[in-house]
Formats: C-alpha cells, sequence, structure tokens
C-alpha cells in the first residue's frame, strides 16, 4: 500500500480504514490502483467509497463531525472472564481493568 502516495491508512490485520480528502474521480483513481495491486498479489478486496459515516472494527466514526461511537453488530454479546476460574492471578487481577476500558 506504500506504493501510493499520500494514503491516510488505519491498519488492524487484515482490516484496513483509508480516508481521502480527494475528489470522487481521484477517489475512483486510487480504488482501482488498490485493487489492482491486490489483484497482482492473487489477494481479495472490498472497497466502499464516498462514506461519511463508517464502521471500522468496533468504532463507527461520522467522518463530518468528526466523532466516534462503540459499535457492535447486535447479535454480539461481550465475553468476559469470570474471575473464580482457572486463570493466572495477573488475568484474574486486570479484568476490572479490561472492562473498564472496554466501556470507556
Amino acid at each position: 500500500m506504500k506504493e501510493i502516495a499520500g494514503l491516510n491508512i488505519g491498519l488492524y490485520r487484515d482490516d484496513r480504514l483509508v480516508i481521502l480528502d480527494q475528489t470522487p474521480e481521484e477517489s475512483e483513481r486510487i480504488e482501482k490502483e488498490i485493487c489492482k495491486i491486490f489483484a497482482k498479489n492473487e489477494l481479495k478486496i472490498t472497497i466502499e467509497a464516498n462514506k461519511k459515516v463508517v464502521n471500522f472494527l468496533d468504532v463507527t466514526f461520522e467522518l463530518n463531525t468528526g466523532k466516534f461511537k462503540p459499535n457492535s453488530k447486535p447479535t454480539n454479546r461481550p465475553l468476559y472472564v469470570h474471575n473464580k476460574w482457572n486463570h493466572p492471578p495477573s488475568i484474574r487481577k486486570n479484568i476490572p481493568e479490561s472492562v473498564n476500558r472496554r466501556v470507556s
């Protein structure tokens, strides 16, 4: 992806978010370049362009306002480690902080 200069890319394993401040025509050209790079490496990609609100991982970004909020699928139910289960003390000790960080 570094082959395309000027891209601001958020990356998490196999998920990417690219935000462009370009005209729709320029965005279309960059989209084609990205698809060509992936095809050259025998990879598949799905691109959604010209969106004002995007979900990336577990966050919803409102690109016009710069606001963001947590996002999850309606069927997603968070699971936490029960503190009485057989986990190392360091894991059990960090459960409250981990839950608090996720809720925040």
